[in-house]
């Protein structure tokens, strides 16, 4: 029932995304184009908002669509976005990037495409902070695992079709996902074990 202000800036902050834990701590990331940021904050009852951090790496390029998700585990939770890096000026090189607390703010590029622009990544954790990471890029609907036992396993295809759109998934304490997405007029569904 109270009001309070996250973060005061001067630029129009988009692609807000919140989670919390069943234990009522929660994590806000945030997209601030204009700074080439993905800003996250974290939140306790006790402690209220705490100090905010700039996840993206500083690649001169832009970021969109920040994603994250939580574990049961507090603080865990891990962020996924997009983001350019134009500092070769003879192509836009894009990439999924991920971060993940509270092993760092250390930003891990897990997937790069020199001619591509993934769009709409999404991540997943289960209580043992794996988590799988979709995405589209081309028509394709791509996902990556990352275990929290070996780390990355590297980009795999679900489907590549010519109109795929705002993939989803979920992932269980068995490793086992579940990936949604749009085609056309329908929509489809992929399970993984």
């Amino acid at each position: 029932d109270s009001l309070s202000l996250v973060e005061e800036t001067y630029v129009d902050e988009i692609d807000i995304q919140l989670v919390m834990n069943p234990s009522g701590y929660a994590t806000v990331v945030w997209e601030d184009d204009y700074y080439g940021k993905i800003l996250s904050k974290r939140y306790s009852a006790s402690l209220g908002w705490g100090t905010t951090y700039n996840m993206a790496k500083n690649l001169l390029g832009d970021v969109y669509s920040p994603h994250v998700a939580a574990t049961n585990r507090w603080p865990s939770f891990m962020a996924v976005w997009t983001q350019s890096d134009i500092s070769n000026l003879d192509y836009n090189e894009y990439g999924v990037w991920a971060t993940r607390y509270p092993a760092s703010f250390s930003a891990e590029l897990i997937k790069v495409n020199y001619n591509a622009f993934p769009k709409s990544p999404r991540v997943a954790v289960n209580s043992s902070d794996d988590a799988v990471v979709v995405w589209k890029e081309n028509g394709q609907i791509m996902y990556n695992w990352y275990l929290a036992d070996s780390g990355w396993k590297g980009t795999y295809v679900i489907i590549a079709p010519t109109d795929a759109r705002n993939p989803q998934v979920v992932v269980d304490s068995s490793r086992n996902a579940m990936f949604v997405w749009e085609e056309g007029d329908n929509v489809f569904a992929s399970r993984f074990e």
